[in-house]
């Protein structure tokens, strides 16, 4: 099956190497930015990442896909996702990264229990948006020329309800805990943090699926201010639909927290008519906002992670 091929893809080859919701169901937030890069480009597809560890833990993370999306095959029992060209959906410039490969995705979210996701609040406001949203694994390209166009039907999940949502940008309390219909049972939930906060020089990576890009991880981010009790701000390659993805200190691992505002994604070039990628320095840009993972264990208890 799909799924398998993919693990085993991963495998192999360390042994050899949020678009807003399709309808406007949502509802807006103008404090909730979107993202930009810092510098070069640290975005990576998961083949291109030598560490199998980063990619096992890639796999508990899911992408946030409107349920129209994904029509599923009963022969074969796999989705086939309707995706949109990214550069001329964005109208990008043909030589900006990613151009070519497919959209499909709004949000990002990550495994934090057996059945139970984290995503941004503002992806997820209500019941209604838990019924309509797929929240999708295996979301990844495996070679430069291969379109992930479908999954097995074992890793698409529904939403069952909402343990807890809030979305202020102000504050920095924008995160949404789901409790899925099933759990999930072919990849372990990724560890977070539990105690204390983040070392203000940690390194960072995220992971989640910018947007609504096949999965993507980015390295190499630093911290710019961590004098928040509900937030951090860093320099994390992020864009629109990395909204919910889970941030990592590079050494350790752990889960610190979730994407949830930034800069704006795209600046337009007049001489070229399309639009690039917006870059930023360390003091061009006011960096990108990261919930706490402490502020979403409040809404959690015990069981809820084994």
């Amino acid at each position: 099956m799909l799924r398998f091929r993919l693990i085993l893809f991963f495998i192999t080859f360390s042994l050899c190497a949020c678009e807003r919701m399709q309808s406007q169901r949502i509802g807006g937030n103008k404090n909730l930015g979107v993202e930009v890069v810092y510098g070069e480009d640290n975005r990576l597809d998961l083949f291109e990442i030598e560490d199998v560890h980063w990619r096992q833990l890639a796999l508990s993370t899911v992408v946030l896909m409107d349920h129209e999306r994904l029509t599923l095959d009963p022969a074969t029992q796999t989705y086939t996702i309707a995706g949109i060209p990214y550069g001329k959906k964005y109208n990008l410039c043909k030589d900006e990264k990613f151009y070519d490969q497919q959209t499909a995705g709004f949000c990002s979210g990550f495994l934090i229990g057996p059945d139970v996701v984290v995503t941004a609040g503002h992806c997820i406001r209500n019941q209604y948006n838990c019924e309509d949203v797929r929240l999708v694994f295996d979301f990844f390209q495996t070679d430069v020329a291969t379109q992930p166009t479908e999954v097995d039907k074992e890793s698409v999940h529904e939403c069952l309800e909402i343990i807890h949502t809030q979305a202020n940008g102000i504050t920095g309390s924008d995160f949404a805990v789901l409790r899925l219909k099933k759990p999930v049972l072919d990849r372990k939930p990724l560890l977070v943090r539990t105690q204390d906060a983040v070392n203000s020089k940690a390194p960072l990576t995220v992971i989640g699926y910018p947007s609504g890009l096949p999965g993507k991880i980015a390295s190499e981010g630093r911290i710019f201010d961590n004098d928040n009790g509900a937030y951090f701000v860093a320099n994390l390659d992020t864009f629109y639909g990395n909204s919910g993805s889970a941030v990592f200190d590079s050494d350790s691992r752990l889960v610190e927290g979730l994407l949830f505002r930034g800069e704006k994604d795209f600046a337009y070039d007049p001489q070229a008519q399309c639009r690039r990628s917006k870059v930023c320095t360390a003091t061009t840009c006011s960096g990108e906002g990261v919930v706490r993972i402490s502020e979403v264990l409040n809404h959690l208890t015990p069981s809820d992670l084994n």
